[in-house]
């Protein structure tokens, strides 16, 4: 899953952090709370499209 999809698809994020917190390991759901975080910052304020044309 890209952090594109992540970004755009609520239902990813929510499977995302649910697969996390199953796992009960702090660290693997404190990365994915901070992935969905990024991706959905990053999107918003258009980072991704700014890398794609350097």
């Amino acid at each position: 899953m890209t952090d594109e999809e992540i970004a755009s698809d609520p239902d990813a994020q929510l499977k995302l952090l649910q697969e996390a917190y199953a796992t009960k390991d702090p660290d693997l759901i404190d990365q994915a709370i901070y992935r969905v975080y990024y991706a959905r910052r990053d999107a918003k304020h258009g980072l991704s499209e700014w890398l794609d044309e350097n």
